[in-house]
């Protein structure tokens, strides 16, 4: 282990150690407020989780650990670091009706956690396409192609598309295995997930149907991680790039061929890292996201930010986005508009910059590519500081680790002066803002994400006439929103023109004590309807339950991002 301190104004220390923290420590005897603090948690965690992992050979208790022999930077024997051996979600709710990979009805031995894995969709294992020999599978699973439905992500620098795996970890395997969640599936509940959703809308304890989703958190007197997940993208690598910067291994994603789905592999590279942690003090989870330092270029390839995440001054003023958009933020009585500024230039041809095309019904009128020019926030002073320090620390550990290349974007927990209802966060400085609305640029990247405060309303359903655009709304659309009571059963209603809550936490103190109700923005704000309100406890992998079809890289694809993959194949011959 080694330890790297610089002194500012304060000292910021970052261990290089297979260590996981197990919290945010208190300060000054109270609940860390201090987005410093929480970095320094956010970069330990991160770099305890890309430690190389022990040997997978599905034997009891190799999964989510270190390999303490070996040195960070390194992959482990069998070519994993920690975080990729959490178990996938098609691994925690295989697609059809049976159990997970490997299950044990056994606690003793985790319920089969330690299975290597296998990828169970609804019509079963998935073939290998034309031309690729069948193998193990790689412990990294791209079965996502978009940003939640809301986008298409490409890169111009490697002309290839960025796709997505979300993981969990053991902690929320087993609390899944034990009750049988993987029965369930978000149209059929399952009464333990209704009862949670149901428990959102009572004001104590003593109302509360039983029993209900309560993932397990941290617990740093017992040295006890809690529920983790993990969300990873990756895309190809292009020629010019240099793969020194870039964590790389083989992953699996999926394509059409006629009517059928079949499976390829690759070597890609790593470009974002999401880690959520429910812990004690933060029972929303705590939300870290990281980006490899090059991702976000300018028209000609060059990197527009220092490695730190601070905007170069020659991009600083620039607009965000080409074509440059007009954007109107959600209220609580209008929601989000975004417009295209008339005759502004449209991303160049041959561009080398990140773009997106936005999905029906999320396309805001637009029909071309949106490229990234710069963040619509900038990441915080206080995060940039520890990543300076973190990045030096890898180096100085050995040049050569390849993490060196990575940045945290930000941090968000319910310590954090960030967690605040969005009436409040016009108040937030820049700092705190840009937690408040913490999004990556290739996992939250166009504005409905960028920007997210609320829930989401898609362009041609339900929307009043004050509606020009989909995106963001802050107040409620419809007469009746139903809740989970069994699976079907209405328990509530909201009025049009109520305040959408989307984050619910319970105090945690004496029973007696209501919810804290929030409209809050973000990744914590997203993890609220799409996890929470449904029953899952933050967990958008189990509110969503059992897995459909992988998407493949031929569904959504837009007129450019075809162009993108066939320019590829060409340049490949």
């Amino acid at each position: 282990m080694a330890i790297a301190q610089v002194s500012n104004s304060t000292s910021i220390t970052i261990s290089i150690s297979p260590e996981k923290p197990f919290d945010l420590p208190p300060l000054n005897g109270r609940q860390n407020n201090n987005l410093t603090e929480a970095s320094i948690f956010a970069w330990e965690q991160f770099i305890s989780h890309t430690w190389p992992a022990k040997p997978q050979k599905g034997n009891f208790g190799s999964r989510d650990e270190a390999d303490v022999q070996r040195r960070y930077g390194e992959k482990g024997v069998t070519g994993q670091v920690v975080w990729e051996t959490f178990r996938h979600k098609s691994e925690i709710f295989p697609g059809g009706s049976g159990e997970p990979n490997g299950f044990v009805n056994d606690p003793a031995k985790d319920y089969g956690y330690d299975a290597l894995p296998v990828y169970t969709y609804d019509t079963g294992l998935i073939p290998p396409a034309t031309g690729q020999a069948a193998t193990e599978s790689p412990f990294d699973n791209l079965d996502e192609t978009n940003e939640i439905l809301l986008c298409d992500m490409s890169a111009g620098i490697s002309n290839s598309r960025i796709l997505y795996q979300a993981k969990a970890n053991r902690v929320l395997y087993k609390y899944s295995a034990q009750h049988r969640l993987f029965e369930g599936s978000e149209g059929t509940p399952g009464e333990m997930r209704a009862n949670a959703a149901y428990n959102l809308h009572q004001s104590d304890e003593k109302n509360f149907k039983v029993p209900y989703v309560r993932l397990p958190s941290s617990d740093p007197v017992k040295k006890s991680i809690g529920s983790m997940e993990a969300k990873s993208a990756w895309r190809r690598l292009g020629d010019s790039e240099d793969p020194s910067r870039f964590y790389t291994n083989r992953v699996r994603f999926y394509v059409r061929e006629g009517t059928e789905i079949r499976y390829k592999e690759e070597t890609w590279g790593l470009v974002a890292l999401h880690i959520i942690h429910k812990t004690e003090s933060s029972p929303v989870f705590i939300y870290t996201s990281f980006s490899q330092v090059d991702n976000i270029r300018d028209v000609d390839g060059t990197v527009v930010e220092e490695p730190d995440g601070l905007i170069k001054s020659e991009f600083r003023d620039i607009p965000p986005f080409a074509p440059e958009l007009t954007i109107f933020k959600s209220t609580v009585t209008k929601g989000q508009e975004v417009f295209p500024v008339p005759g502004s230039p449209e991303m160049p041809k041959g561009s080398k910059q990140l773009f997106f095309q936005n999905l029906v019904p999320f396309t805001h009128g637009l029909k071309t590519p949106i490229a990234v020019r710069r963040r619509l926030y900038e990441i915080s002073s206080e995060v940039r500081a520890v990543n300076r320090v973190a990045q030096a620390a890898i180096r100085k550990y050995d040049p050569s680790a390849v993490w060196q290349y990575y940045k945290l974007v930000n941090v968000q927990g319910s310590t954090l002066p960030s967690f605040v209802d969005r009436s409040e966060s016009d108040a937030l400085s820049l700092d705190h803002k840009a937690s408040f609305f913490m999004a990556n640029e290739v996992v939250e990247t166009n504005v409905p994400l960028q920007q997210f405060s609320g829930t989401l309303s898609p362009a041609d359903d339900f929307n009043p006439p004050s509606f020009r655009h989909a995106g963001n709304y802050d107040f409620a659309l419809f007469d009746r929103m139903g809740r989970y009571d069994g699976a079907t059963k209405i328990v509530s209603e909201l009025t049009k023109g109520q305040v959408v809550f989307n984050t619910f936490q319970r105090p945690g103190a004496p029973a007696g004590q209501a919810w804290k109700k929030l409209n809050t923005g973000g990744c914590v704000g997203c993890h609220g309807p799409q996890g929470q309100l449904v029953g899952g406890d933050f967990s958008v992998i189990l509110a969503r339950g059992r897995v459909t079809p992988p998407e493949t890289q031929d569904e959504h694809v837009t007129h450019s991002n075809r162009l993108l993959e066939l320019n590829y194949l060409r340049d490949k011959k």
